[in-house]
């Protein structure tokens, strides 16, 4: 039984960094592909093109999420649907307490 417990709480923790490593890298292939457009349209204050940034790598992680729990779902808990809502469950809550933690880093993106 503990063992069960622990290897749900490695494949969440592994899920969640998972989708923010994911997130992260189709955030920076975003933005290499869009950069020549971005420097010519330079009048954009950079504190908006941070929020847009921020906010697009938010969405990134939520649709990476879901993707990742409905794999996990079918292929590692043999349809368990209970498990992918937790571990979507897991990650809003994660995303929630970095934010709380982090708040003075967040103030000055946002």
């Amino acid at each position: 039984m503990l063992i069960s417990i622990l290897n749900l709480a490695f494949t969440f923790f592994i899920s969640i960094y998972l989708c923010i490593f994911l997130s992260t890298g189709l955030l920076f292939l975003t933005l290499t592909l869009r950069v020549k457009k971005m420097v010519q349209k330079m009048p954009t204050p950079q504190k908006k093109v941070q929020r847009k940034m921020f906010m697009t790598q938010m969405l990134y992680f939520f649709i990476l999420l879901m993707i990742v729990a409905c794999i996990n779902t079918l292929f590692i808990w043999q349809g368990n649907f209970y498990y992918g809502i937790g571990l979507i469950a897991f990650g809003i809550f994660h995303i929630l307490f970095k934010f709380v933690t982090k708040k003075e880093h967040l103030k000055k993106i946002l």
